[in-house]
């Protein structure tokens, strides 16, 4: 049996919610923690995962967007992604499945979270 190609791992993940290791982030904490991460998608390297916080922490800066909890998502409360993508290896990637595994995205939460950083790292868009 072959294992998944890289092209089908991008498919498989894209809109996955992971709680993403903090060193992975990198936070350097006295206490190990995570962050939700929603993997976007990738390339044949690496997949592209958008940092979640706590709404409180987001302080109403620019260039992030707000998902609500759902069933499906596995979200606890209303988190804050940063439009600041951040690549991991696959490798990498693939050590939070299953066990780290929260849930997945709301498609029409998958279309914002793609358009708002579209719209955050175009240039032409005056950001």
């Amino acid at each position: 049996m072959s294992s998944p190609s890289e092209h089908d791992l991008a498919n498989h993940w894209t809109g996955s919610i992971y709680a993403v290791p903090d060193k992975l982030w990198g936070f350097e904490l006295v206490v190990p923690g995570s962050h939700p991460g929603a993997c976007l998608g990738g390339d044949e390297r690496t997949a592209i995962f958008l940092q979640g916080t706590d709404v409180e922490n987001d302080w109403g800066r620019r260039g992030r967007t707000r998902v609500l909890p759902s069933a499906s998502n596995g979200l606890r409360k209303e988190t804050s992604f940063r439009l600041a993508p951040r690549r991991l290896r696959w490798r990498r990637a693939c050590l939070l499945h299953p066990e780290r595994h929260l849930g997945k995205l709301d498609a029409d939460d998958l279309l914002r979270l793609r358009t708002e950083l579209d719209e955050a790292l175009d240039p032409e868009a005056g950001h």
